[in-house]
């Protein structure tokens, strides 16, 4: 499937994993943000939480940045996932409560998670690779995004009416979770 050298198959498979998982767990929720959205505000207001999302990212990419400057970058990519992961379980508790503010704030936190979650991962991929690497390396990596986009969008599909929507976000943490391990493992 790709042309590892010696010494490259563990890293490979690794970004592979941590790809899948990293996805898989952002596909899964990333249906329950729109439609829990959309269920409490209605579809005419997602313009209004785009642009404020876009502005918060600002923020957030910028503090994010800082910290990858003063903190080794293993630690950062693996808190940051950390924090996802609580942040995942805090709205799986809040929904609970009912309140309006509750699914614009889950709404804003799939953007800011989905931007992360991908410059995260090619941040990581340009760490460890070199151009040359990169070329040979690149496709295979970024297919376990493509493939954790589709089961992660499958398990999404399938099991939302089964399990209900919020606890979708208990697999998305998980999923996580196997995240943080492999970029702890890297």
């Amino acid at each position: 499937i790709v042309e590892l050298r010696e010494d490259e198959d563990l890293t490979a498979f690794l970004m592979f994993a941590y790809s899948f998982l990293a996805m898989a767990g952002y596909n899964v929720v990333k249906p329950a943000t729109r439609s829990q959205f959309i269920e409490s505000l209605g579809a005419n207001n997602i313009p209004y939480v785009q642009l404020v999302s876009g502005l918060i990212m600002g923020f957030v990419i910028q503090g994010y940045t800082s910290l990858m400057r003063f903190l080794p970058r293993r630690w950062v990519f693996a808190a940051t996932q950390v924090v996802m992961v609580g942040l995942l379980l805090m709205f799986w508790t809040l929904f609970k409560t009912g309140e309006s503010w509750v699914p614009v704030a889950f709404y804003m936190w799939g953007v800011l998670a989905g931007s992360l979650l991908i410059s995260q991962f090619w941040s990581l991929a340009n760490d460890i690779y070199d151009a040359r690497q990169a070329k040979r390396i690149f496709g295979f990596i970024g297919g376990g995004a493509s493939l954790g986009g589709i089961i992660g969008s499958g398990i999404a599909g399938q099991y939302a009416k089964r399990i209900g929507t919020n606890n979708l976000l208990l697999v998305a943490a998980v999923l996580l979770c196997g995240a943080v391990v492999g970029v702890g493992l890297l």
